[in-house]
């Protein structure tokens, strides 16, 4: 579940066209997994983008 939440967090974000201030924890998840994400915004399934979210989470300190 925590996978879903991420990709969710980081389409919502770019939907607005936001990004967490520099400096602040979760800049760096942030530019991490959107870096790893698919950056389209088109209406599409999301399954890809969870699978890279859980590998994103896999490690204690990947994010």
């Amino acid at each position: 579940m925590p996978a879903c939440e991420l990709a969710a967090a980081v389409r919502a974000l770019r939907m607005r066209s936001l990004e967490p201030e520099p400096g602040v924890p979760a800049a760096r998840a942030f530019a991490v997994a959107a870096g790893a994400l698919d950056a389209r915004m088109a209406d599409r399934p999301l399954t890809a983008d969870v699978a890279v979210a859980e590998t994103l989470l896999d490690g204690p300190a990947a994010l």
